[in-house]
Parts: structure tokens; C-alpha cells; sequence
């Protein structure tokens, strides 16, 4: 077997270290699963931090314990995340721990360093759709910036969910809206998510924002600039 070294000495390269997510689970829990103390904690903070209580009006309680309570949270957000409502979650299940880290905190912030953001056509419109400060931490966790566009936002009247600049979902379908912020580059389960704010509009828009919103988080400058150009 061929240590690290001679690896390194035969091809040139070195392994890069490999990285494990912060909430990786390394057993399961939920409906028969393992349900180790920490993991289950684990889980449990992960959804009380993505705004379970903000959605459906039921604490959960961080305490270890796999209870009922925890189990039908899992579900909870299996359905929102399009998956089977089995009440189980696997080490495998990196997107269901993914997008609940992402409302937990967004753990990096892409930043626009070439100044004022570019389109190739369609430039003074872009600019008038919204606008896109640098400064706030997490977005949906202070007060309200109205004219923030790279976030799930819904700007009132008969609109509907809205994306970037000016993507408004309440005349598309779902396939079309996964298709288009997929050719944008936006994360599959972002894509996933944003699909399901096909035809809403008013107060069902806003509801969609506020529930879903979080889980979303934010889109990139390049993203948005994409998703205006298509």
C-alpha cells in the first residue's frame, strides 16, 4: 500500500483534505432509526433554527429525545423538501441537512467586487427591480430591507413570489421555474423549493415567502444576473 508520501512523490499531487459538513449525520434519526442522543439534538437544533415554530406554531424541544414531536417535525420538513414523509433521516440524506443548514445560517456570502452589477440587456430595468446591499448577515432574521432582491421576496399587491430581478413565479409552472433558476446556476434544492411557488400570488405569496423564504436563503450576484438574462 502506498503511503501519502510516495503518492505524492509517484504523481505530484497531494490529497486535499477532505471536508465533512458541520451537521453531517453519521447515524439516523427519526422512525427507527438509531436516535443517538447527540444526532437526534443535532437534528432537533437544525429545524428550531430553520423557523419550525415561525411556520407551524409548535416548539420543539431540544432535548435528545426522539420523541413524537421530533418525528413529525421530520416529516414536516420532508414534505416542504419534496421527499417521502418516512420520519427518518439517514446519513445519505445530505439534502435534507443541507437546505435546513442554509436557513440556519448562511455559512458563506459571495460578494460583488467589481462594482455596480452589469446585464447585457435590459440594464435600467435590472436596476430599478431592486437592489443589492452587502452589509446584513442574514437576511429574514432582522429588520425588513423591502427592495432586496436576492432573496424569495413577494412586493405586494397581485405579484407573486419573486427571485432576483423581477422573476416572478405567479404565471409560471413548476417545471418551468425548476428548469430556469437550474440554467441560472441556483442550487437544485433551491430550484426544487422555488417550484412549488408556481400560480401563487397575494397573501398565498407572502405566506409561500415567509415559510419557505428561510430555507431558500440567498442567490448569488452572478445567479441573479443570470437568472435576469434568460
Amino acid at each position: 500500500m502506498n503511503t501519502d508520501r510516495e503518492f505524492t512523490h509517484m504523481t505530484g499531487r497531494s490529497h486535499a483534505p477532505m471536508t465533512l459538513h458541520p451537521d453531517r449525520l453519521f447515524s439516523s434519526v427519526g422512525t427507527c432509526g438509531t436516535n443517538a442522543p447527540a444526532e437526534v439534538k443535532k437534528i432537533q437544533q437544525l429545524i428550531s433554527g430553520a423557523g419550525y415554530r415561525q411556520s407551524t406554531g409548535r416548539t420543539l424541544k431540544i432535548d435528545g429525545q426522539c420523541g413524537q414531536g421530533t418525528i413529525e417535525a421530520i416529516r414536516w420538513y420532508q414534505r416542504l423538501l419534496n421527499m417521502s414523509p418516512s420520519g427518518l433521516i439517514t446519513s445519505v440524506d445530505t439534502y435534507f441537512i443541507q437546505a435546513l443548514s442554509n436557513a440556519l445560517s448562511p455559512h458563506w456570502r459571495p460578494r460583488n467586487t467589481r462594482g455596480a452589477l452589469r446585464v447585457y440587456e435590459g440594464q435600467i430595468t435590472f436596476d430599478a427591480e431592486g437592489s443589492d446591499y452587502i452589509t446584513a448577515v442574514e437576511p429574514f432574521r432582522q429588520h425588513r430591507y423591502p427592495n432586496f432582491s436576492r432573496i424569495l421576496h413577494w412586493p405586494g399587491g397581485r405579484s407573486g413570489v419573486t427571485l432576483g430581478r423581477g422573476y416572478d413565479m405567479r404565471e409560471r409552472s413548476t417545471g418551468e421555474i425548476y428548469a430556469t433558476l437550474r440554467r441560472a446556476g441556483i442550487e437544485e434544492f433551491k430550484a426544487v423549493i422555488c417550484s412549488r411557488a408556481a400560480y401563487l400570488r397575494n397573501h398565498l405569496a407572502a405566506q409561500f415567502v415567509k415559510v419557505y423564504g428561510p430555507l431558500v436563503g440567498e442567490i448569488t450576484h452572478e445567479q441573479q444576473i443570470r437568472l435576469f438574462e434568460i
